[in-house]
């Protein structure tokens, strides 16, 4: 099950914090993904994981990504 703690979306660009389960622990994922025209979201370009221990630095990776690619 995957839960989407943060979203953001700019320039043709979806960037979004989430926990998911992944070989049976919770971790944090953040993931830049290209937005089409027709709504659909393509293939991550940018994705990196972090255990739930490390919200800051998923909370940094997120503010960097929302900066680099949305704005």
């Amino acid at each position: 099950m995957t839960v989407v703690v943060k979203q953001h979306t700019g320039n043709s660009y979806y960037v979004s914090m989430s926990i998911e389960r992944r070989h049976g622990n919770e971790v944090y994922v953040v993931q830049v993904c290209p937005l089409y025209k027709d709504g659909t979201c393509g293939y991550p370009e940018r994705e990196m994981t972090y255990s739930l221990y490390a919200k800051r630095n998923a909370d940094a990776t997120y503010r960097r990504y929302v900066k680099n690619y949305c704005d």
